[in-house]
Formats: structure tokens, C-alpha cells, sequence
């Protein structure tokens, strides 16, 4: 896939979402939809035939929409029904996670919402997370939701990346940074 292509879908999938965005504010529906989206994630994360087999050329569409229809017609809305429908027939079901991806980040500007990437060695404590959603919620004026992931690079401390802003207190990122000083090269 070369670059024009990969911009064309983004544009696609931009589309898509800004409509299932207008759906879900005509109906006035954000989570219901938020929630389909995750449900239907998170089926696919679950099952490692379910997106290979929709995917599949050979694989008539109408078979695709059967256990699509299996699958989820008890269970999502009929807006994301036919979204899923749609994709298929125009053959463009591997934009789906895109799709999700962007109506998210509508969701959260509209709601004034940042998400944080936080990197740390360990896990966080439930206590110690509340703590640095408050500190970056007041710092940044925004409501906050943290992704935590584990890095065991950074040694220790934490990283948090909100949008292209990057706050590094981790160890290895000071060890970098004395290195910078003094000139010389930690791998």
C-alpha cells in the first residue's frame, strides 16, 4: 500500500466515522454507540478467524453477512449492523478499526477529553493512577483517561504522552538526559 493509498483511506474511514458521529447526534446515542464499537473490538480480538474469513475474497459477501448477522444482531445497534454490512460490500472492512479509532477521538473532543498514555515497569495501583488522572486533569484544564502499558525500557518512573506532548520522569530518560550533559552515549 503506498502513501496515496493510505491517505485515501484515511480519508474513507474519516467519513464513515464523521456519519456514524452524525447518527449517534441525531439519536443522541454517544455511548450506546461507544459501547457497540467496543463490543464488536472486542469479538474480533477474541476470535482469530472471525476478521480473516471477512476478509476473504473467495468468501461471498452474503455468507459474511449471515454471521455478521449471527454474531451481532442481538446486539449492537442496526446503525453499526449496517456499517459492518456496508464495509463488507465495499470491500473495505479492513478500515473498521480506523473507523472506530477516529469516532473515538470525536467522542472525547466533544467531550473534552485527552487520553494519556502512561508507561511505567510495573502496574499501577488503582490509588496511584486516580492520583495522576487529578494532577494531569488540573494541569491540563481536560478531563483525562488513562491507558496504562507496561514498559520495562524506561527502568523506572513514568512516561505519559498526551497527544504530541511527551512528560518523561522516568529513570531512563533522566540517564539520558545526564548522558546529553556530559556528552556521552547510553544504549
Amino acid at each position: 500500500m503506498n502513501s496515496n493509498q493510505i491517505i485515501e483511506f484515511s480519508t474513507i474511514a474519516q467519513r464513515y466515522s464523521d456519519a456514524m458521529f452524525d447518527i449517534a447526534k441525531s439519536t443522541n446515542d454517544f455511548d450506546k454507540m461507544k459501547d457497540d464499537f467496543t463490543l464488536v473490538t472486542s469479538v474480533f480480538k477474541q476470535s482469530n478467524d472471525l476478521k480473516p474469513f471477512l476478509e476473504h475474497p473467495t468468501v461471498e459477501n452474503k455468507d459474511k453477512k449471515e454471521v455478521i448477522d449471527k454474531i451481532f444482531k442481538s446486539e449492537i445497534s442496526d446503525s453499526i449492523l449496517n456499517l459492518l454490512k456496508l464495509l463488507l460490500d465495499k470491500n473495505r472492512f479492513f478500515i473498521l478499526p480506523s473507523i472506530i479509532n477516529l469516532y473515538e477521538q470525536s467522542l472525547n473532543k466533544m467531550r473534552n477529553i485527552s487520553q494519556a498514555q502512561v508507561f511505567t515497569v510495573i502496574e499501577m495501583k488503582d490509588d496511584s493512577k486516580q492520583k495522576l488522572k487529578n494532577n494531569l486533569e488540573k494541569l491540563l484544564n481536560k478531563k483525562i483517561e488513562l491507558i496504562t502499558k507496561i514498559d520495562k525500557d524506561i527502568i523506572g518512573g513514568v512516561v505519559v504522552k498526551i497527544g504530541d506532548k511527551v512528560i518523561d520522569g522516568s529513570i531512563r530518560g533522566r540517564l539520558n538526559n545526564l548522558a546529553m550533559s556530559l556528552d556521552i552515549e547510553i544504549n
